[in-house]
């Protein structure tokens, strides 16, 4: 069920369940797609902004086990707070950066 008028899915043809499972050749294409769908979707409403949505996993919110990105077209004043920003003890927010840059 669509969020607002113009939401729109970019969905890759090959169906993985998660962004990291796609081979790198085929991310890449679907960012490039994603690039061409949201150019469009904004030309659609007269330049309108615009999130790019991915829930990766069940803890996300995914609830369609094949990777797919939304493209929420967000009219002025629409726009609502997916989450409340987390709060970090001193020190915890290096931690967690220091955990990702491990990972890449």
């Amino acid at each position: 069920m669509p969020c607002a008028e113009g939401h729109t899915l970019v969905i890759p043809k090959l169906e993985v369940k998660r962004l990291e499972d796609l081979p790198e050749s085929e991310a890449l294409s679907l960012m490039r797609t994603m690039q061409h769908v949201a150019k469009a979707v904004s030309a659609a409403f007269d330049g309108i902004d615009y999130n790019l949505i991915l829930n990766n996993g069940a803890n996300a919110g995914q609830e369609v086990e094949h990777v797919h990105f939304h493209v929420l077209p967000r009219p002025q004043g629409s726009f609502r707070p997916f989450h409340q920003r987390a709060k970090y003890a001193e020190g915890e927010m290096q931690e967690v950066g220091a955990k990702i840059r491990n990972c890449l």
